[in-house]
């Protein structure tokens, strides 16, 4: 077993680790981090009233806040209740032998092999994909929202794929869901993720299409919609993961899809702080790593002297919540749209 002194971060590799991580992926745009101290711990619910109500008016139109001399302020109070968050440590690590560094740097060229920052752009990847996979899961699962916070569209009827149908609504669909947001979570929704499958067909949906005929390209993403739709800030989900057994013909898949394998779209409000305090569809809190105490990913070296190398160790320490629920824990700060391109 490595000692204490050998398992220290290389401060380097965990650099690639970070960029690469916050290059690629969506789970971030979704589930901002949230630093925390403990790997478990209790966190303040504000109830939303509190901060949304005001003190009414008087018969003459003035605040009932009003003091007169010599008064008192009023009173007021708020409610506070609590829920509990717990991070899990998931980690991979991967072998570089002597063998292989001694192999690469005798090798022409050899500048452009670089084996420890290989094996740590594969340890980033298999992490970000188990991220963005928990991410998804979390957006994309269906019994997690109230009745009024998704919708599954149908084929041939209202899926956005239904070009010729008189209802295939989807600036319908997204207003909805604003509307869904703003009722329930009392905060004008911001942002939307889309499926890149569900914001392809979207993009050439008549409707849209019309909407963007003058639109300078360098205002439309990679998939063609506003960068900005109906108020809502737009992220692509472009993610895929290998859905084959290993062996077989690869097989892939989007990996932002709803519990049914649906593609999807979400309308969400993610506040612009990133403090404890903030309002969100949801965070991911991340705790430090028990051995070095690193928040988020890091990546650390360890010899293997039976080996003959090094292992390279990447890890995170997480919990992925929705933190904007109702009293039953379901998401109330996003609408959940289904089968977009059913």
């Amino acid at each position: 077993m490595p000692t204490l002194p050998q398992l220290q971060v290389d401060a380097f590799l965990t650099g690639i680790s970070i960029a690469y991580m916050n290059a690629e992926f969506a789970a971030e745009q979704v589930f901002p981090d949230l630093p925390v101290d403990a790997r478990s711990d209790k966190y303040w619910v504000y109830n939303r009233d509190a901060f949304l109500r005001t003190s009414g008016l008087d018969s003459n139109g003035k605040s009932k806040s009003l003091r007169k001399d010599g008064g008192v302020a009023n009173v007021i109070e708020h409610a506070l209740s609590s829920d509990q968050y717990y991070t899990e440590n998931y980690a991979h690590r991967e072998l570089v032998t002597d063998a292989v560094v001694r192999n690469a740097a005798a090798t022409p060229g050899s500048s452009m092999i670089q084996p420890r920052v290989d094996a740590t752009l594969q340890l980033s990847a298999r992490l970000a994909m188990d991220k963005e996979e928990m991410a998804a899961y979390k957006v994309g699962k269906t019994s997690l929202y109230p009745t009024a916070n998704k919708v599954t569209l149908t084929t041939n009827t209202t899926s956005w794929a239904a070009y010729t149908s008189a209802t295939s609504l989807p600036l319908n669909n997204i207003r909805d869901g604003k509307l869904a947001v703003r009722r329930s979570l009392l905060r004008e929704p911001n942002t939307a993720l889309y499926t890149v499958d569900s914001a392809q067909v979207l993009a050439d949906h008549p409707t849209i299409k019309d909407l963007v005929k003058y639109t300078h390209q360098d205002a439309l993403t990679s998939a063609g919609l506003p960068k900005v739709l109906r108020g809502l800030s737009t992220v692509e989900a472009a993610a895929q993961k290998i859905t084959s057994n290993e062996g077989a013909a690869n097989t892939s898949g989007n990996i932002w899809v709803d519990s049914s394998g649906y593609n999807l779209a979400l309308v969400f409000y993610k506040s612009p702080e990133t403090g404890p305090r903030s309002v969100h569809f949801g965070r991911t809190f991340c705790a430090p790593n028990p051995t070095t105490g690193i928040k988020g990913v890091s990546i650390r070296p360890y010899r293997d002297e039976a080996r003959g190398g090094e292992w390279l160790e990447g890890d995170m320490t997480i919990d992925i919540k929705h933190i904007s629920v109702d009293d039953s824990s379901l998401a109330i700060g996003g609408y959940l749209i289904s089968g977009t391109d059913l």
